[in-house]
Formats: C-alpha cells, sequence, structure tokens
C-alpha cells in the first residue's frame, strides 16, 4: 500500500490542535498545583478562551494585474488553544516593504497587484485578549494575460510521480527537496509559484523553503529537515502545501518517514585532556539500522597502535562491500567481523595526514540488532555504546 494519500488541510489543523490543547491544559493544571491557595495568583485563562493561533484564508497567493484576478480578500480569524474562533481581535494589515508600490493591501485585508512582483510579504498582526500574534502571506503578481481563469492549474502535487515511498536516512545535516510538481491549463510546467508549507508534528520533522535568495532550483520548493537527534527517528509525519493563484486554492498533503542510519562514523581522537597519549571516541554514541556498519576512523599520530574490542564480538560481522559515504570517502571491505586488532596510520599512504582518511579506517558490519559496548584494550578510558535498531523499530 502506498505511504501517499491526500488529505484536507483540517487533517494537519486538527493534528496542531490536539497538540495545542494538551499543552495549554497541562500548563493550567501546573500552574494550579503551583499557586495552591494562594489568594493572590492570577486568573487562569480557559483554554477556550486563551489566543493560541492565527487561521489564514491564503498564504500563498498568485494575482494578475489584469482585471479582476488583480484582488483578492484574505480572511484572519484568531484561534483559541481548542480552535474555535476568538471574537473582538484586532487586525491590521501591511506590505512588508512599506516603499513597495507592486502590492495594496487594505485595511480590511484585501489585496490588490498593481505591478509584476516576484515576491512580496504582506504582514498581518492580530492582537486578542493582551496577546499579540504575526503572521505573513506570500504574494506575487503576474503581468500576462490570465488562461483558464476558472482551473489555472492542471495539477499541483507535492508527492513522488512514481508514487514511490518518501524516505530519508536520517545523517548529520540530512534533508530533502520536497518533489514539487505545477502544470498550467496549457499542459506548460510552472516554476517560481509561492508555495506555503506546513509540517503536523515539528518534532518529528521540519518543512521550509530555500529562501528568493536561492541560486539553484525554485526558491519555493519545499525542503524537509528531520530531528535526527530526537526520540521520534522512524516515525511518520504529514506534510501539507497550499497555493492561491487568481482566486482558485489548490492544495496537497504527502506522508513523510526518516529512517535510522545504515552507516555512523566514529573518530580516534587523541585524549588531550589526560595529558598523555590515551585516545578517545568521538562520538562515543551512535545509532545504526540492524545490518548496517560502522567505521573507526583514527585521527591519531602515525604509528600509535590503535584497537577496537566489544563485549559481543560474535555477533558482529565483516564489511564484504565497499562503502562510499558522502561525508567520509571510500571505505574498503574489512575482510573479518569480531574485535578490531591493533593497527596504526600508516604515513606511506597519499594523504595520511589529512584527517579522517577513510583508508586509514577500520568497519564491521551490525546484523543483529541489540547494544553493543566497545573499548579500546590499550587505552581503557576510551569507550562507547553501538545502538543497533531492528526493521520494525526503524
Amino acid at each position: 500500500m502506498s505511504l501517499f494519500r491526500i488529505r484536507r488541510h483540517r487533517t494537519v489543523a486538527c493534528a496542531m490542535r490536539v497538540h495545542h490543547q494538551w499543552a495549554v491544559l497541562a500548563f493550567a493544571l501546573l500552574a494550579t498545583i503551583a499557586c495552591g491557595a494562594d489568594s493572590t495568583a492570577p486568573k487562569l485563562t480557559a483554554p477556550d478562551g486563551l489566543f493560541w493561533s492565527i487561521s489564514l484564508s491564503h498564504r500563498a497567493v498568485t494575482l494578475s494585474t489584469r482585471t479582476p484576478h488583480d484582488t483578492l480578500q484574505l480572511t484572519v480569524v484568531a484561534r483559541s488553544a481548542t480552535g474555535a474562533p476568538l471574537d473582538n481581535a484586532t487586525i491590521q494589515f501591511r506590505v512588508g516593504d512599506g516603499a513597495d508600490t507592486t502590492v495594496f493591501v487594505s485595511p480590511t485585508g484585501l489585496l490588490q497587484g498593481h505591478a509584476f512582483a516576484r515576491s512580496v510579504r504582506v504582514l498581518i498582526t492580530v492582537s486578542q485578549g493582551g496577546m499579540t500574534q504575526y503572521d505573513t502571506v506570500l504574494v506575487k503578481v503576474d503581468t500576462a494575460a490570465v488562461a483558464n481563469p476558472g482551473q489555472p492549474l492542471q495539477s499541483f502535487s507535492i508527492r513522488p510521480a512514481d508514487n514511490t515511498q518518501l524516505l530519508l536516512e536520517c545523517a548529520e545535516n540530512a534533508s530533502l527537496n520536497l518533489p514539487l510538481t505545477v502544470v498550467d491549463a496549457n499542459g506548460q510546467s510552472v516554476s517560481n509559484l509561492p508555495v506555503f508549507y506546513a509540517s503536523a508534528q515539528h518534532e518529528i520533522a521540519n518543512v521550509t523553503t530555500k529562501g528568493m535568495g536561492s541560486l539553484v532550483g525554485s526558491p519555493f520548493n519545499g525542503i524537509v529537515y528531520p530531528n535526527c537527534a530526537g526520540p521520534h527517528v522512524g516515525e511518520s509525519v504529514w506534510f501539507y502545501a497550499t497555493t492561491t493563484i487568481y482566486g482558485v486554492t489548490y492544495t496537497d498533503s504527502v506522508e513523510f518517514t526518516s529512517t535510522m542510519p545504515t552507516f555512523a562514523g566514529i573518530i580516534i581522537l587523541p585524549d588531550e585532556s589526560s595529558g598523555s597519549s590515551d585516545i578517545t571516541f568521538s562520538p562515543q554514541h551512535v545509532t545504526v539500522a540492524a545490518g548496517g556498519a560502522v567505521a573507526w576512523i583514527p585521527a591519531t599520530a602515525p604509528g600509535q597502535q590503535l584497537d577496537v574490542v566489544f563485549d559481543a564480538p560474535q555477533q558482529i560481522a565483516e564489511t564484504t562491500d565497499t562503502l562510499f559515504i558522502m561525508s567520509f570517502g571510500v571505505f574498503p571491505p574489512s575482510g573479518v567481523g569480531g574485535n578490531i586488532s591493533p593497527w596504526s596510520v600508516d604515513p606511506d599512504i597519499p594523504g595520511w595526514d589529512q584527517q579522517y582518511v577513510p583508508v586509514n579506517a577500520r568497519t564491521r558490519r551490525f546484523p543483529v540488532p541489540g547494544r553493543y559496548q566497545f573499548r579500546s584494550a590499550k587505552y581503557p578510558k576510551a569507550t562507547g555504546t553501538i545502538t543497533v535498531v531492528a526493521p520494525q523499530q526503524n
């Protein structure tokens, strides 16, 4: 069954409201406990009366300079922690750059395109119950004639064309471009279309855009950044995208899953804090998927003897294939498994004096899930742990 299913914006909004509601209820409970019987404690606001978020009718807009597609009404609603609309909110609109004359916004939120603009930000300020929040609408203005105004786009999608799973292996600085595909009424591909993205659960992954300073690809393409340092690796999250072009709104959503890494690199460094020839492992703790490989990469002086021993060496296998790791380079097969026999940096290898040379490294593969303690027999203070995660946990 494919991971990809289209969901309405309401799915994302509901997911966010559930998290917000419980957060506010927890806060109210803690405040009540802390205040106890103190008669001077401030009065708590119930979740359904607390100004929590802003709802916008449109967040990424394309206008034309030609009537009637040169205008669009923005609707802004202040909402409580339970998602209920709040009355008596003060709402203000202004163009981000006060000197910009390509886009006009009225005090009631009516947008109007006056001249070509690639990207103009309209700022919204909402105040209610002594609290103020801000939001932004991104506006583009075209000058060309509007083709098929009732349906300006044939398709708007952030899903892979072949419906393959949207997966990303977690690693340092890991990111993934969402496959934004936009086709106009004439069957032509559309680029530089303002798009708003949202993540249903930021603790799993976030999504943002390249920004107008990008020199490669569309500045409005979504970029996914998974939270690889948190406990949610292997969980799924929904991303939502929307755009409004000439008054017609298009939305799409896609499910994304981050996966455990299949490789980890551990640097062997001189332990400068000891004042001796001791070594230390960095990082001391890594996690890989079952079947993944770990490399120990020396950054020590030539001739210094290094070793790695395990508490359960019988479950540790050799690496049978050459590993090409983008962040490091090419690691040759290890040929053997289990404990790593003593070795040292070979000064006869070209480039040995460059840090983290993979050819000086030693690798092992971990096919069995579990927690593996490792250490140096020669330098007992140097220890570490490898966590191997089973496929059903990945």
